[in-house]
C-alpha cells in the first residue's frame, strides 16, 4: 500500500472537519480563507468550550494565537472530543 503525504491545509481540513463540522463549513476551501460573519454566529450560540475550541482551530489556521486561547480556560471547560482534536494537533502540528 502507497502512503500519500497530505500537505498542511489537507490535513487541516481533515483534522476540522471531524473536530468540529460547523466550523468546518464556514471556510471557502478554495479562497483558503472563512467567513468572519459565519464564525461569529457560531461564536454567538456557543458553550465556553466550543469557544475556546474555534479560537484554538482560528489561531491554527493564522499560526498565531491573535483570538487570545488560553490551554488553562480550555482545559477546563472542553469536551473530551475537544481536548483530544488539540492534544491530536499538538503531538504533531501542522501549520496550514
Amino acid at each position: 500500500m502507497t502512503m500519500i503525504a497530505l500537505n498542511a491545509e489537507t490535513r487541516f481540513q481533515l483534522w476540522l472537519e471531524e473536530a468540529y463540522p460547523a466550523l468546518y463549513t464556514t471556510f471557502d476551501w478554495s479562497k483558503n480563507c472563512y467567513c468572519k460573519m459565519d464564525v461569529d454566529k457560531l461564536l454567538d450560540y456557543a458553550d465556553d468550550g466550543t469557544s475556546a475550541f474555534i479560537r484554538f482551530a482560528l489561531g491554527v489556521w493564522h499560526h498565531e494565537n491573535k483570538f487570545e486561547f488560553d490551554v488553562i480556560e480550555a482545559a477546563s471547560v472542553m469536551s473530551e472530543k475537544q481536548c483530544n482534536a488539540v492534544i491530536t494537533w499538538l503531538r504533531d502540528p501542522f501549520w496550514p
